[in-house]
């Protein structure tokens, strides 16, 4: 379950990193981790809207195992989002966006009711959305993260650049991917007989901290 394309990225560094595994535990007071979908204009745009998700109620941790020289040797992540947890078209976010119209709270519940519905998220047979990382190579500043997203029961592979920095025990970074409906096995949202769609495109955001154990 901003613009990913929201958040700033930061210069990595080793800061105040030790060499070897650390475990980091994210906070997701401190992160955001959002999912961007967008009205086809093709279609009766007047009518839809562009959206953004964000996550809310997640857990998740990472594992990074760095030398001497502050490279990376490798990393675990494990991220778990509750689809209940998921928020609908936050107005500020909408605003940090530039979405200039903001949606009603009862167009926003429409929309969160669609978006867990048996064609899309499917809220009633798949509870979470997972990612998770094997594989990280680079230097911290510029790592490169391999991994998965599993959404509705379907994985998809996934890699993608992860700028970070670690300064007194605390991990900070940002990145960003863009995966498809139909990477997961299902098709974008559609209204009055397809004139109203979304497109294909899922643009996910993140933006993390966390904290060394």
């Amino acid at each position: 379950m901003t613009r990913l394309v929201c958040c700033l990225a930061l210069c990595g560094g080793i800061g105040t990193a030790h060499a070897g595994p650390v475990t980091y535990t994210l906070d997701p007071g401190a992160s955001q981790l959002t999912v961007q979908i967008f009205k086809d204009t093709s279609a009766l745009s007047d009518f839809a809207h562009d959206h953004v998700i964000l996550a809310t109620g997640w857990t998740g941790r990472t594992i990074i195992d760095l030398d001497e020289n502050g490279k990376v040797r490798s990393c675990h992540i494990k991220v778990d989002v509750p689809i209940s947890g998921l928020q609908v078209d936050n107005p500020a976010l909408r605003q940090v966006l530039g979405m200039k119209v903001m949606l009603t709270d009862a167009q926003r519940a429409q929309v969160g009711e669609h978006m867990r519905g048996e064609d899309q998220l499917n809220a009633a047979s798949y509870s979470t959305i997972s990612f998770a990382a094997w594989a990280c190579s680079g230097s911290l500043g510029a790592m490169q993260v391999e991994g998965s997203m599993s959404i509705r029961g379907t994985y998809k592979a996934v890699s993608f650049t992860f700028p970070a920095s670690i300064t007194d025990g605390t991990l900070t970074g940002s990145g960003g991917f863009s995966l498809t409906h139909s990477d997961f096995g299902f098709s974008p949202y559609t209204a009055f007989l397809g004139q109203l769609r979304n497109k294909e495109e899922l643009r996910f955001s993140l933006k993390v901290t966390g904290t060394a154990q």
